[in-house]
């Protein structure tokens, strides 16, 4: 994670998108809801865009989802200095996924139930399909 001494953005700048009703997961929304939900998210995702170039930074926007699970589907996101490029922060999330035992790939066209997903500055996305059995830290992306 991105400390204060080294973020340029007030409090560090880390942010939580959270839903007002609760789901398990962006899926389970139901389907009526899912594109006002989505287009709320992308104007926030945008304004924090904004906010965070002002301080020289791009962002980071990660999620772990677990289909039928008791935790509020979330989005977090991370202000990084400009310094940190796309390549730089891919490097990093894919040496840490692999000291943890799994791998992230290449976003393709369709979304697993149960998968850890970071979005990049660049606007490629990395993903880990999660075993429903497998113990996953739902902290990794920090």
């Amino acid at each position: 994670m991105i400390s204060e001494d080294i973020s340029q953005v007030p409090g560090a700048g880390h942010v939580l998108l959270v839903a007002i009703q609760h789901y398990p997961t962006f899926r389970e929304v139901p389907i009526e809801e899912q594109v006002n939900m989505m287009e709320e998210l992308e104007k926030y995702k945008s304004a924090l865009k904004a906010l965070f170039h002002k301080y020289n930074a791009g962002m980071v926007v990660y999620e772990v989802s677990r289909a039928g699970g008791i935790q509020h589907c979330h989005l977090q996101v991370i202000p990084i200095p400009f310094e940190y490029n796309s390549n730089k922060i891919r490097e990093a999330f894919t040496k840490e996924a692999s000291d943890s035992g799994f791998e992230l790939l290449p976003v393709s066209s369709s979304l697993p139930s149960h998968y850890f997903k970071v979005d990049l500055p660049d606007g490629t996305s990395l993903i880990h399909e999660i075993d429903p059995h497998e113990k996953f830290d739902v902290q990794f992306g920090r």
